[in-house]
Parts: structure tokens; C-alpha cells; sequence
């Protein structure tokens, strides 16, 4: 009898022990950090002082409503650029320019993949390839997308692959294109070379408006084709970035821009693309050796802010319904604080709220509000650097991701914090807000 009260009294203890370090766990994972991975930018400062070229995807993206910052050195401008989209959405054919030279024989299977891929999304899309080698032919002329998909590419015409007939591959693509209602892309590798009358074949392209997007695969950046997409304000896609053709065809995007700094020194530029709540980081450094910082004399009425304030903080809700900080919030805000300049002068810090599509639009845009004002209250509280706050509630507008999970849901419960650097704080108070 005692033995058995004596496996009674374990059984009860380590089923509590066994809740009770669950509920431990439970807790650490409740407070962990959401991570969002942003997509990348790519940077081509070749171009420098006159020009950046920053390449990106986003199907969302208003050029009407963005804002570039750039900021070196702790001092930040706002920038004009100009957008310019890879794909129209008027495009009724897109021509693919295929090189069938001796190098890309390995990689052939590789780009009719990736042709065949484009095919099945865009199954109303006129699709047509041209192959270039010792002269430039047509392998399949403008077919809709879910008949191209259907069909063996390996078995169409192709050139002898003894040299590389590009422009010719071009003029070919530009031929069955209706006015300017069509896109070409190049697909090529490292060893392409600029061959005969590219330059012709580019300009007869550039005077029809028709969009060219460059895709290298495989090897370092073929500067030939870099340059073909600088000529044509073009879309530079290489195999290992992490978007895919699709994803430029719907929203690859080239923004040009020139730099407010232009020394040649090595300085770090740190990149800012805003538009609602999305935006793009990116960062270059500017050609040059590094000089000794010199011993500098700030202006009395200029604050030099870290980059990292302006790019913005995301500050994690989690939970329906709730408007109190985590202690993961904490610890952002905490880094947020950390950053902060010591100065006498008040910072302009924005914060804005956001929920998921859980629950009455007009209470998510309340519980949206208190969540911005507890996170600028926490702010108030620790920060010793004066600070003037802009308090915004946008409910579940401007959501991060779609909210069709609870895992995603859970990423749209958050608020944005930024600091707005002086010269776009005296911007919108000249525009009114």
C-alpha cells in the first residue's frame, strides 16, 4: 500500500514539474523577437558622384509617395530620384533574347527553366525567344504562355554557338514587337561581350521606350551587361540574388538618384527608401581611401542623427487586443534610447501604430492609436534627450504581410518608430505636414 501511494506521489510531482517547466518555455517563446527579413537592394555606385542606381522588388511601390534619405556621416538628405518600372503594365509581348554561344552550353537548361517559369505565371502573356550565337534566329515566335509552357524548348532552332550575335538577337526581338507595347529580356552569363552594332540596337530600343531587363547567369557581374542596363534604365537581375524574373516582372524597379555628398573618401552611405510602411536599407561606400576624421565644428542648430534611427525600429504587439508593451518591446526601445544623440536640441520622433484585420476596423484604428502612444510614452519616460513626438494610428492598414496566418497576424500587431532627420522635419513643416 505505501509502495503504491509512494508512485502516486511521483507521478503527481513530475506531471508538475513537467507543467511547470513547460509554462517556462512557453513564456521564453512567447517573448522572442519576430523577425522580418527585408528584402534586398541592390546597389550599383559605379556611377558615383553622378549617379546611384538602386535595384529592387516591390509590386506595391508608389514613386508618388516615396521618400529617399540618405545619410553619411550622421548627415542625412532627402534626395530626388527617378523611378522607373522594369516591366509596363501595357505589355502585351516580352521577347526573351537567349545567348546560345559556346559558354552558356551548360547553362541553356538553366535559362529555359527559368523561361518555362514565366510561362506559367504569366499564361495570357505573349512570350517569344530569340537565340544568338554566330548569328541570331528564332527559336519560338511571340506564343501565349500556357501553350509556351507545354512545349520542349530544348528541341527549338538554335544558332551554331561559335560566337555572339547579341545586337542582332535584339533587332530580331524589336521586329515583333507592336509599337511600344512589349519588354525584351537578355539572358547571358560572364563571358558575354558587346559584339557588333550593340550600340545601335540599344539606341533603336531606347528611341521605341521598349524596357530591358538584363539576366546573368552565373560568374561575377559582367560589367558589358551592367552597362547595357545603365544605357537603358533597365533592370539588372543576377541568378544569385534572391528574387526571382517573376518577382521583377511584376515589381522590379530601378531608382536613380544622385548623392548630396560626393567626396571620394571611402564614407559609408546609408540608404532609406520610404513609401507608407514598407521601405527598402541599402548601404555603399563611396570609392576612395578612408581620410582621418577631422576635428569637426558642428553647426549650433544641427544634430548629426545614426542611420540606424532614421531606417526605423519595429516595435512587436503580438497579441490581439493588446496595448501593453512586451519585454521585447522593451529591449527595442531600450536599443532605440541608446542611439539616441546627447543634445539640449528636441528630436522629431514619429511613431506609428498598426494592428492585424482580426475585430471592427474603427476599434483596430483605436487600439492602433494606444499602442503608438504607450510605445511614445515609454520613450518620454526613459529618454534623457528631449524628444517632440508625432503620434499616428493606422490600423489594419498598411499591413507587413498578408494576414493569412496567425503567425503573420502576429507580425502586422507592431509600431514604427523613426526619427524624421532635420532637413525632412523642415520639409513637412514647410508643407504642412
Amino acid at each position: 500500500m505505501i509502495f503504491r501511494w509512494k508512485i502516486v506521489f511521483v507521478f503527481v510531482a513530475f506531471v508538475f514539474l513537467l507543467f511547470y517547466g513547460c509554462a517556462g518555455k512557453k513564456e521564453l517563446f512567447i517573448f522572442r523577437p519576430v523577425e522580418i527579413v527585408e528584402h534586398s537592394v541592390k546597389v550599383d555606385s559605379r556611377g558615383f558622384p553622378e549617379n546611384v542606381t538602386l535595384y529592387f522588388c516591390a509590386e506595391d511601390f508608389d514613386p508618388n509617395k516615396a521618400v529617399l534619405i540618405e545619410t553619411v556621416n550622421g548627415e542625412s538628405d532627402e534626395l530626388d530620384f527617378t523611378a522607373v518600372r522594369a516591366i509596363k503594365d501595357t505589355v502585351g509581348v516580352l521577347v526573351f533574347v537567349e545567348d546560345y554561344s559556346g559558354s552558356m552550353q551548360a547553362l541553356i537548361g538553366v535559362a529555359d527553366s527559368i523561361i518555362k517559369s514565366v510561362a506559367e505565371a504569366f499564361p495570357r502573356l505573349k512570350i517569344g525567344i530569340v537565340r544568338f550565337g554566330k548569328k541570331a534566329v528564332w527559336a519560338s515566335p511571340p506564343t501565349r504562355g500556357d501553350k509556351l509552357k507545354s512545349i520542349d524548348l530544348s528541341k527549338l532552332p538554335a544558332p551554331k554557338p561559335n560566337g555572339s550575335s547579341l545586337a542582332q538577337g535584339i533587332f530580331l526581338a524589336l521586329d515583333s514587337i507592336p509599337g511600344k507595347l512589349g519588354a525584351i529580356v537578355v539572358v547571358s552569363d560572364a563571358s558575354a561581350d558587346a559584339g557588333f552594332r550593340l550600340d545601335d540596337a540599344l539606341w533603336a530600343a531606347k528611341l521605341r521606350e521598349i524596357p530591358m531587363t538584363i539576366l546573368q547567369i552565373g560568374g561575377e557581374v559582367n560589367p558589358v551587361l551592367a552597362d547595357i542596363t545603365r544605357q537603358m534604365d533597365g533592370f539588372f537581375l543576377h541568378s544569385n540574388d534572391p528574387y526571382s524574373l517573376c518577382d521583377v516582372l511584376v515589381g522590379g524597379w530601378t531608382i536613380v538618384y544622385t548623392p548630396a555628398v560626393s567626396d571620394t573618401d571611402g564614407s559609408v552611405h546609408h540608404v532609406v527608401l520610404r513609401w507608407g510602411a514598407k521601405k527598402r536599407i541599402a548601404q555603399y561606400k563611396a570609392p576612395g581611401t578612408p581620410k582621418p576624421k577631422p576635428v569637426i565644428v558642428a553647426k549650433e542648430d544641427y544634430v548629426p542623427i545614426p542611420h540606424e534611427l532614421i531606417e526605423g525600429f519595429r516595435v512587436p504587439f503580438l497579441y490581439p487586443n493588446n496595448a501593453r508593451l512586451l519585454r521585447v518591446g522593451k529591449a527595442v526601445l531600450d536599443s532605440f534610447i541608446a542611439l539616441l544623440p546627447k543634445t539640449n536640441k528636441p528630436i522629431k520622433v514619429v511613431v506609428e501604430g498598426y494592428t492585424c484585420d482580426i475585430g471592427n476596423p474603427r476599434y483596430n484604428l483605436d487600439l492602433s492609436i494606444r499602442r503608438a502612444k504607450v510605445v511614445a510614452n515609454y520613450l518620454m519616460r526613459k529618454s534623457r534627450t528631449p524628444l517632440k513626438f508625432e503620434v499616428v494610428g493606422h490600423g489594419e492598414d498598411d499591413p507587413l504581410v498578408p494576414n493569412t496566418s496567425p503567425e503573420n497576424r502576429k507580425i502586422n500587431r507592431r509600431v514604427e518608430v523613426r526619427v524624421v532627420p532635420q532637413s525632412d522635419e523642415a520639409r513637412m513643416s514647410k508643407d504642412g505636414g
